[in-house]
């Protein structure tokens, strides 16, 4: 499904506001720098679901920030626990930074900073999924690296 960009000049104040440039984003969505700045400017004006998504997993924010068409009921519901020594263990083990597993992961380095640095304890669980591919670590149901929560209920 594709989604109108109602307000294209929010992924780009976004991006501003958490100093991440063109390139990194491109890098951490998996699209082009053109592409980005093509949807910065307004000019495309169509977004396919697994790209806005991704775009505001990366920039931290709700999809409907820049399409007002979006809807998931589950999207701020959707959060996992993540093992946070598992991440401490592999930067130290690779020799890696946070900002590194951050661009391989392709999420939000404040993510990763989050977990590492701010007792953090949970995100999204589509940055979980992405931090443990790129760690190397299942994220079958049994592992204790993720424990997923159920959706708040309503009360």
């Amino acid at each position: 499904m594709r989604y109108t960009i109602d307000h294209p000049e929010m992924i780009n104040s976004r991006r501003h506001q958490l100093g991440i440039s063109l390139t990194e984003l491109a890098r951490m969505v998996g699209v082009s720098s053109d592409r980005i700045l093509s949807y910065e400017q307004g000019r495309a004006r169509q977004m396919d679901a697994p790209t806005l998504t991704t775009i505001a997993e990366v920039l931290d924010c709700d999809p409907t920030l820049f399409s007002s068409e979006y809807r998931d009921p589950d999207w701020h519901l959707s959060t996992a626990a993540i093992n946070v020594n598992l991440i401490h263990d592999y930067l130290s083990r690779t020799n890696t930074n946070a900002n590194q597993l951050a661009l391989e992961a392709r999420v939000n380095p404040s993510i990763v900073y989050g977990l590492t640095r701010k007792g953090r304890r949970s995100c999204r669980a589509i940055s979980v999924m992405k931090l443990a591919k790129a760690m190397g670590v299942d994220p079958g149901e049994r592992s204790p690296a993720l424990a997923m929560y159920p959706p708040a209920e309503e009360g």
